[in-house]
């Protein structure tokens, strides 16, 4: 999991950097009145540390030797593990965007509050928002996630056609993992889901 999640991270920061370079106006459906949004900050996240009496966050290199496992990073991947739950947990609003493979060049999407609906499955809950936008329209996010595996697989199906080419029931196929940073991953057509057309990143706006 370790660098799995190390790998989000790099993919993160060159989307972050991809977002503060694009600042010129949309080259698609230009007239959508969508903002610009800034990417987060690393140090503006709200990290937290397990307990309240720590005053400090775990370090994500420091080891210790489990005598019959090998050498562990429990501490820190407890509180990443913790970090991450949390922060989709608890209440608020998302935004984010969507690149095509390493590019931004659509508007960010916004008003995104997800709701979560526990399942019968252990460590399995369904997540939706309802009535999200970005600059195609008017969307919503349904999927489940897996709050062992720290992962989120869904959909994101927008609620009108596609103006531009007459498309109904337009919809991409979402998987993305938990971070203490958002919700990091790819998406896909979702009739061909082997093969990634481009990132996702979704953080919390307040």
């Amino acid at each position: 999991m370790g660098l799995s999640h190390v790998a989000l991270f790099q993919t993160a920061q060159a989307l972050r950097q991809n977002i503060n370079m694009r600042r010129s106006v949309w080259p698609y459906n230009n007239s959508a009145i969508v903002a610009h949004i800034d990417a987060p900050t690393f140090s503006a996240a709200d990290l937290r540390s397990i307990s309240d009496a720590e005053n400090t966050l775990p370090l994500p290199l420091r080891s210790c030797l489990h005598p019959t496992i090998g050498m562990q990073h429990g501490e820190w991947l407890k509180w990443y593990i913790l970090q991450s739950q949390l922060l989709l947990r608890s209440r608020g609003i998302w935004c984010g965007y969507y690149g095509y493979r390493t590019s931004i060049r659509d508007p960010p999407m916004s008003d995104i509050e997800f709701l979560i609906d526990n399942r019968p499955e252990v460590g399995i809950s369904e997540l939706r928002a309802e009535q999200c936008s970005d600059g195609l329209g008017t969307f919503d996010i349904a999927g489940d996630v897996d709050w062992n595996n720290l992962s989120f697989n869904g959909l994101k199906r927008y609620k009108s056609p596609y103006r531009n080419h007459g498309i109904k029931d337009l919809c991409w196929w979402w998987e993305l993992k938990m971070t203490p940073f958002g919700l990091i991953g790819d998406w896909y057509s979702n009739s061909d889901r082997t093969r990634p057309l481009g990132k996702v990143w979704l953080w919390k706006a307040k």
